[in-house]
């Protein structure tokens, strides 16, 4: 069949689809995209106008006064129409004005959305989302970054249907105070992500949440700013109900309670402080946290996140109910901080290495270790392989 043949076919399927489907299909494009589908024909003019999820990126050198009008009458023509939207997606940098930002966010409010994504980056006469976002009461899911200030000091946060909640790069101006309001007020919330949350210089964190089951705090930006810490220095987690935790950050000097529940899996990268202390100057003040993670089923570590558990940990805890233990490590890793773990998990089925070169990345060397389940002759041969393949791995470099 000629090329323009099938064009024709193709398009002529598509036009015999329903207007709300080819409304969803044109939701998965960028708008700028699905703006030019309206040049097809009649029927099209407006099929993008009224797409279930609106994902509104302004680029930086753009016109920022064409963009904000632009997002103005869409949102209009969808109130004109009664039109709802399930998901708004607003990501703005430098170039537009921010005294228009909060408008456009409360006019999308009023479209009965489930999803709100609000990545806002470096805008004059703007500093964080309004005190009307955090009462809608319809969201589901709210994702809000970068770089912005999170004000709830004196409002209401009333969130009864969120479930999802995503913050990235933003800072409170009430510091714990601040967070642990907004969790209050999210009491169905399942889904946790901090990432590079500006908490380095608070006393205390407490992250509590009865409905959690999935969090993740991550702190990227300690390889590009070495001195920095990321976490405060104090860390509470009540989190009964948790089942997956990733958590990557510096260690606290204390973590004073945490309650993890029986978690399925966990994957922690934890850096120590104050790593040149000589370990006889190390107290156990990350006791606290692995006793709260020792129920864990599946557990994924790097060598320094072993570092804090050999050396800040006393004593270590049994892990009862560890079947696979995964660790991620350079050359480097020390055979002597290995056994007090593979001890204390009489459980274990799995040990799975990664040792990667750091100096000649990519290459790495991948080794899966098979134990039966916890006898002591499985156990013994078991640490015999790993500590000979360590050995190979010295020899290498």
């Amino acid at each position: 069949m000629p090329h323009t043949k099938r064009i024709a076919y193709g398009a002529k399927n598509l036009n015999d689809l329903p207007e709300d489907l080819l409304s969803r299909i044109l939701s998965f494009l960028p708008i700028e995209v699905a703006a030019t589908t309206s040049l097809i024909s009649k029927r099209w003019r407006t099929l993008f106008l009224f797409a279930p999820t609106l994902k509104l990126t302004y680029h930086e050198g753009a016109n920022g006064d064409a963009f904000v009008k632009f997002v103005a009458r869409m949102l209009a023509l969808r109130s004109r129409e009664k039109n709802p939207i399930e998901k708004f997606a607003l990501h703005l940098v430098k170039g537009v004005d921010g005294d228009h930002v909060d408008g456009l966010i409360l006019n999308a409010l009023g479209h009965e959305l489930s999803d709100l994504d609000l990545r806002i980056y470096n805008l004059d006469n703007w500093s964080g989302p309004s005190p009307h976002v955090f009462v809608a009461k319809e969201l589901s899911t709210l994702v809000l970054g970068t770089n912005c200030i999170i004000n709830v000091e004196r409002g209401v946060v009333d969130l009864p249907n969120l479930k999802t909640l995503h913050l990235d790069d933003v800072q409170f101006t009430d510091d714990n105070t601040g967070l642990s309001k907004l969790l209050s007020g999210c009491p169905v919330l399942e889904v946790l992500f901090l990432v590079d949350i500006n908490w380095d210089d608070w006393d205390v964190c407490c992250v509590s949440s009865t409905s959690l089951k999935k969090m993740r705090i991550r702190w990227e930006s300690y390889d590009d700013d070495k001195d920095c810490n990321g976490c405060p220095k104090s860390v509470i987690f009540n989190t009964p109900n948790l089942q997956c935790l990733h958590y990557s950050d510096d260690d606290a000097s204390q973590y004073p309670t945490a309650n993890f529940g029986k978690l399925d899996g966990a994957k922690i990268q934890l850096i120590r402080r104050n790593a040149e202390e000589e370990e006889e100057n190390v107290t156990g003040h990350a006791t606290h946290f692995w006793k709260g993670i020792c129920n864990v089923d599946t557990l994924s570590i790097t060598s320094d996140t072993l570092e804090v558990l050999t050396f800040c940990c006393d004593p270590i805890p049994v892990f009862k109910n560890l079947t696979q233990l995964s660790i991620k490590t350079g050359p480097e890793l020390g055979w002597e901080s290995l056994p007090g773990l593979l001890n204390k998990s009489p459980m274990l089925e799995t040990l799975f290495l990664k040792v990667i070169n750091e100096t000649s990345v990519p290459p790495q060397v991948e080794r899966r270790f098979e134990c039966g389940g916890g006898a002591d002759e499985d156990r013994k041969t078991l640490m015999e392989q790993v500590k000979h393949f360590l050995e190979e791995m010295k020899l290498e470099e």
